[in-house]
């Protein structure tokens, strides 16, 4: 590669990716779920197979990758920030593949590239969430599309879409429009299509025999479906819905408003090509709206529809026009989803230049709080708090594998399970946690608490304060 390209290159994943991501790496709050992956991966790292000692309702495929980045990172939350890093540079990386198979010039290739990395640093994109995995899968999924088949691109197909779904169900009708779309166009080499089914039945069996044969396949399953039988949205009226939908889907639409304009402007831009990509950018809308919950990260996962959507387009005009258009999407994307993360990412700077570390900032309030748990339990003793980070920073086990505070403390939650408020927190008394730590983290009335705040009165010390949070010690 000449060293001009390569220089470019560089130059656009470390102001899109790397530079921000690191920066990232000290700040301590940016969500529960990546918490929540990762103590689910610490189990899998300690030999407990999901859903034995920890549950979230999300499928196995997703807290693999996050196994060796916590057991390499242990009591802190460095080793998501360096999975979240990874993550982002494999997509940069394959963001520019796909665009330059896609027959687009090089300087274009890399402001989509760049795109992608601003595109996914935003709508909570900092943490380490699945939709950074789906990404990197959806888009060598494309890639591969794009190369010569051959029976081991068909396998990696059918495995890639495999690995996709067992990460996140919500996946799950875009990977299957672009199975079908390989399928389809194999349909003259059957061959192919038994190379396919055996990536994808080889990646379902690694997946799922490790839970079959060293934990309970039926309750890993059987947990799963009744959870999301009882995940429904509520909503206060439709007028609320839809000004929710509109506030979920506006930094994506306004980056994709750019390539309407596009095929608006440039009647040569109007290709079968295009209007693939236009389909599958309203699949995935569908898909990612579908459960009408509108979590702001669902929408991550049209990163991989813009860099594709804008190379068909983009390669149609002249190398001018497309280094020039390449470069308004990728300052619309700066604009709006990354420049929003400049208050978290100024917060790591500094802890950086106080810590000369990239450690999760001391000064923060979970910090100080699990720093001062740590002085009063031990690693792998048994804790209770409903602030998941805890569990992370001091590697304490939780009482209750369903640990995550609206899985026990939510009726619409506990009903799937046949279970009450009162049953889920007799439950976790019963495992008498030597510590029980309280915040403004899931608060509940007084009155929906007194099975917690009789063994706070019977079992524990006067609460320790430390910032927002209470310690009891429950020796």
């Amino acid at each position: 590669m000449p060293v001009g390209r390569l220089v470019l290159l560089a130059l656009g994943l470390l102001v899109s990716t790397v530079v921000p991501r690191l920066l990232a790496f000290p700040v301590v709050d940016l969500g529960p779920d990546e918490v929540a992956y990762g103590l689910i991966a610490r189990g899998i790292a300690e030999g407990h197979w999901p859903y034995s000692v920890a549950f979230d309702h999300k499928p196995v495929g997703l807290y693999l990758p996050f196994v060796p980045a916590v057991a390499l990172f242990e009591d802190s939350m460095t080793g998501l920030r360096v999975l979240a890093l990874v993550t982002g540079v494999l997509g940069y990386a394959l963001a520019y593949a796909v665009a330059r198979r896609l027959r687009l010039a090089v300087l274009p290739s890399v402001l989509l590239a760049a795109a992608f990395g601003w595109f996914t640093l935003g709508i909570d994109g900092l943490a380490m969430l699945s939709e950074h995995l789906l990404n990197v899968y959806l888009l060598a999924l494309v890639w591969l599309l794009l190369v010569r088949v051959n029976a081991v691109v068909a396998a990696a197909v059918g495995g890639l879409v495999a690995l996709a779904f067992g990460t996140n169900y919500l996946i799950g009708p875009v990977v299957a429009a672009i199975g079908l779309f390989f399928l389809w166009r194999s349909r003259r080499r059957p061959s192919l299509w038994a190379w396919s089914a055996l990536g994808f039945v080889a990646v379902t069996a690694a997946l799922l025999a490790p839970v079959a044969l060293w934990s309970d396949l039926g309750d890993y399953l059987g947990l799963q479906y009744s959870f999301l039988s009882g995940y429904e949205p509520e909503w206060a009226s439709q007028a609320a819905r839809i000004s929710a939908w509109q506030r979920f889907l506006a930094p994506a639409l306004s980056v994709l408003a750019l390539a309407g304009a596009v095929v608006a402007v440039v009647p040569r831009a109007r290709t079968a090509a295009a209007l693939k990509w236009w389909a599958l950018a309203g699949l995935t809308t569908v898909s990612v709206s579908v459960n009408q919950f509108f979590y702001p990260h669902y929408a991550l996962l049209l990163a991989p529809v813009v860099v594709g959507l804008f190379a068909v387009l983009l390669r149609e005009l002249t190398g001018r026009e497309a280094a020039w258009l390449a470069a308004l999407v990728a300052a619309a994307t700066a604009w709006g989803l990354a420049l929003p993360t400049v208050p978290a990412l100024t917060v790591g700077a500094r802890s950086i230049a106080r810590q000369h570390d990239l450690a999760s900032d001391r000064t923060d309030p979970r910090m100080r709080a699990a720093l001062a748990l740590r002085e009063v339990v031990g690693r792998g003793e048994v804790v209770y708090t409903r602030d998941v980070h805890y569990y992370l920073l001091t590697g304490t086990e939780a009482p209750t594998r369903f640990f995550f505070p609206s899985h026990h403390l939510l009726e619409r939650y506990t009903a799937v399970r046949d279970t009450t408020l009162a049953e889920e927190m007799e439950g976790v008394v019963a495992r008498r946690p030597v510590a029980v730590v309280l915040d403004e983290v899931a608060t509940v009335p007084r009155a929906q608490d007194g099975v917690l705040l009789g063994y706070l009165e019977r079992s524990c010390d006067p609460p320790l304060r430390v910032e927002e949070a209470r310690i009891w010690v429950c020796r």
